[in-house]
């Protein structure tokens, strides 16, 4: 499950961002990372 939510982290990101924008790219990192942060915490919830 946790590598579908990775993959479509990142997809989700370079379909809506142009990569050629380093901002872009940083707020796409950023995104991949609140992505795993919020996935791990919900796992550790359950």
């Amino acid at each position: 499950m946790s590598g579908k939510l990775f993959l479509l982290a990142f997809l989700r990101c370079f379909c809506y961002y142009d990569s050629r924008y380093f901002s872009r790219i940083i707020s796409c990192i950023l995104l991949f990372k609140i992505t795993f942060i919020l996935e791990r915490s919900y796992c550790e919830r359950k």
